[in-house]
């Protein structure tokens, strides 16, 4: 009897949280209705009453999807339109050298080649070389006391 009234209290919650289970409740209220309406006539507009959730509720879901949906998206479309504007503002400076020997030109081309490949990349001309050094991490030795005393607890 316990798994019965568990059945029927799940069932109750389902239909009452949920908007399915009110469509579908509320179709077959109609449609009992409907069927006692051959009985009692004022039936008929009882199911005329229960048909007004399902009418609503289609208003609803067209509005969703024919205004309020595709003013989001449009919404979102612009933001990253914007972003993008911003990115292409703030677009990093590659430095290449004025000179270029002889023997370089080829590899010149292949990064003029690649900067076409990626637009949003400003090549600035100048006249000395940037020598590509490794960066090394530095710590600080209180963080690390601190993160240690964290991980203890």
């Amino acid at each position: 009897m316990n798994k019965v009234k568990e059945i029927l209290k799940k069932g109750w919650n389902y239909v009452y949280t949920t908007k399915i289970g009110k469509l579908i409740a509320s179709f077959a209220l109609a449609a009992i209705c409907l069927f006692l309406s051959e009985i009692w006539d004022f039936m008929y507009y009882v199911a005329m009453a229960f048909m007004a959730y399902p009418f609503g509720l289609t208003l609803v879901m067209i509005a969703y999807a024919w205004v309020i949906n595709p003013m989001k998206d449009w919404k979102e479309s612009q933001k990253a339109k914007n972003a993008v504007q911003n990115a292409e503002k703030a677009t990093p400076v590659i430095e290449a050298p004025q000179e270029i020997p002889s023997s370089a030109a080829v590899t010149q081309k292949i990064i003029e080649i690649e900067t076409l490949k990626s637009p949003g990349v400003n090549v600035k001309e100048t006249g000395s070389k940037r020598k590509n050094t490794p960066t090394t991490k530095k710590t600080n030795v209180a963080q690390d006391k601190l993160k240690k005393k964290n991980n203890k607890k």
